[in-house]
C-alpha cells in the first residue's frame, strides 16, 4: 500500500477491470494515526533504502581519498567524495540534494 501510486493520464466515464469487469473505484483516506504512522516509517525505510547505493559509493570514494590524500587531491576525488557524501545523506533524510 506504501508504494502504490496513481498517475490520472486521461480521465473515463466508466472504468474497468480485465479480470473482474467493471469496477467501481472508491476512494477513502486513512485517519488511524496509528496506521499513518506505520505508513510514514514505512515510507522513511523506502527512501533510506533507495539511497543506501548512493551512500556506499560515497563512503567508498570518501576511504580512498582518505587512504591516498595527496592522489585524491590532485585529481580532486576528495571534493568528489565530499560533494558525493553529503548528497546521499540528504537523500537519504529526504531533503533536495545541495
Amino acid at each position: 500500500m506504501v508504494t502504490q501510486s496513481s498517475v490520472l493520464l486521461g480521465e473515463f466515464d466508466n472504468q474497468w477491470c480485465n479480470t473482474c469487469g467493471d469496477v467501481r473505484l472508491e476512494e477513502f483516506a486513512i485517519t488511524d494515526s496509528v496506521r499513518i504512522a506505520v505508513i510514514d516509517q514505512q515510507r522513511a525505510r523506502l527512501v533510506v533504502e533507495g539511497a543506501a547505493q548512493d551512500l556506499l559509493e560515497a563512503a567508498r570514494m570518501a576511504l580512498c581519498a582518505l587512504s591516498d590524500q595527496r592522489t585524491a587531491r590532485v585529481k580532486g576525488y576528495d571534493v568528489l567524495a565530499h560533494d558525493k557524501l553529503i548528497a546521499a545523506i540528504a537523500q537519504a533524510e529526504g531533503k533536495p540534494r545541495p
